[in-house]
């Protein structure tokens, strides 16, 4: 079941350890979970254990719970400070920054914690690093910090806040801004911000959160898969005309879909019965058993979703009751859940090409990994699950020794996953059908971020540092 009221000064030198510093090899971690989102690169030589004192090097950052990508010998953040909104490069080597760009905000946006104003994940490539701060729209530099243009874009319409990162297909900007109103997903032309196309999206009960993939088919068409509240929807990355669609996805997505071979898999928790109405009723200020817009004006995305709930599924009295709570969740009750799907489809594939589907509890907020062809997914509590990702059988469930919440997504090379839970806690698995754990350890923060792997290096963004772990030469 989703969770619907989720509560979801930098040094120009580096802390460097004690060990000498090489070059990082360019990677291919230009986005949101690394090539494709799928949080899979190669990469060897990666450390068996994550530990704060084992960091190759730590640096303060800004707020943000935005991931960095590494590209073209620089790693990239975003964060929010006051009314700024910041890109920084850093040298992925010695953590050193290289130049940082900001712009200023032109309005206010819900941002619900620990969600912010730099929560997607900056996109880089074509000599181009670009932005999507939501309370001022897309920005592009080049990668020496120059900016290169703005879109303004907005406002927005969402409960938590705008959470996808963006996505480069070609010469295609993808943005999936998913919201209880004016939802759309659009594409942009790198070299000047210019809106190439949009389609509109439908409005879920509580928005959606996810962010896309690209798909190469087999005849030379290049597709936009986007998960959103009711649906997966595959477009054309040329003009954005729809694809195929399957339904019954579950509402409110958050992790990313992952391709696997010729099938997309996604992950959605099913909700089994209508979350009660007493998660409301704290906004009843007048105790007449509804909670109407002007008794939730003070919370912008609280306001707009009970506005939304009166005007589709109620009576636009300007307030909620039980009644028209429950009709508004009953479109996506019992639908979600891990479902693989063939991406061969036209039209309406969601009789035709479901291969097989997981109905029981399945992650909320980070995404699932495929990596040599298992599938891994990790709930919080710390239970890590692993699945033949052909056949969806299930391999192993076992508690890691970290439990507590996981946002971060797992990501994974050099035959190893590594796993972060809100706490600061990590986890190195031995991948395999039967994996097992090699280390845990500690960074000492709070971590929200998805990490990066670029050469020989692991990236993570803590609360308030931004560290670099690689094994010491020998």
């Amino acid at each position: 079941m989703y969770r619907l009221l989720l509560c979801v000064a930098t040094l120009l030198t580096a802390q460097l350890c004690d060990r000498i510093v090489v070059p990082v090899r360019a990677a291919e971690w230009s986005r949101f979970r690394g090539p494709n989102g799928s949080g899979v690169i190669e990469s060897t030589n990666l450390p068996e254990s994550l530990q704060a004192e084992d960091a190759t090097w730590k640096i303060p950052v800004a707020k943000g719970l935005s991931s960095p990508i590494v590209f073209g010998n620089r790693l990239f953040l975003t964060s929010h400070e006051d009314d700024k909104r910041t890109i920084e490069a850093f040298d992925p080597a010695t953590g050193m920054r290289l130049w940082s760009h900001s712009v200023a905000k032109v309005r206010d946006e819900v941002a619900t914690p620990p969600g912010g104003h730099a929560t997607p994940t900056p996109v880089a490539g074509g000599g181009r690093v670009f932005a999507f701060f939501p309370d001022f729209g897309l920005v592009a530099c080049d990668l020496e910090g120059k900016e290169l243009w703005q879109t303004p874009l907005g406002p927005f319409k969402s409960m938590h806040g705008m959470a996808a990162s963006l996505v480069l297909s070609g010469n295609r900007l993808i943005l999936l801004a998913d919201q209880l109103q004016e939802s759309f997903i659009g594409a942009y032309e790198p070299q000047s911000g210019r809106e190439l196309w949009r389609q509109d999206r439908f409005n879920g009960f509580s928005a959606g959160y996810s962010t896309p993939v690209v798909h190469d088919t087999d005849d030379g068409q290049t597709q936009i898969i986007a998960l959103g509240p009711g649906e997966l929807i595959s477009y054309d990355a040329r003009n954005g005309s729809p694809v195929w669609n399957a339904r019954e996805t579950g509402g409110g997505p958050i992790g990313l879909p992952v391709i696997a071979g010729k099938r997309v898999i996604i992950c959605n928790p099913i909700q089994t019965e209508p979350l009660p109405f007493s998660l409301m009723l704290s906004g009843d200020a007048n105790k007449d058993g509804k909670v109407s817009v002007d008794e939730v004006r003070q919370q912008p995305g609280i306001a707009r979703f009970i506005e939304k709930i009166d005007r589709e599924f109620g009576d636009a009295d300007g307030a909620v009751d039980q009644e028209e709570w429950n009709k508004a969740q009953m479109p996506t009750i019992g639908k979600g859940g891990l479902m693989s799907i063939e991406l061969n489809g036209n039209g309406d594939v969601t009789e035709t090409h479901v291969r097989w589907r997981f109905t029981k509890q399945v992650p909320q907020i980070h995404s699932i990994l495929v990596y040599e062809d298992v599938l891994y997914m990790v709930q919080d509590g710390g239970v890590c699950t692993s699945f033949d990702s052909d056949s969806g059988e299930q391999l192993k469930r076992s508690r890691l020794q970290a439990g507590g919440k996981y946002y971060a997504s797992p990501v994974a090379a050099d035959g190893k996953l590594f796993l972060i839970n809100t706490e600061g806690a990590t986890s190195v698995l031995r991948a395999g059908r039967t994996w097992e754990t090699l280390a845990t350890g500690q960074i000492g923060e709070p971590v929200w971020a998805t990490p990066a792997i670029a050469g020989d290096r692991l990236f993570i963004r803590g609360e308030n540092h931004l560290f670099c772990f690689s094994n010491p030469l020998r």
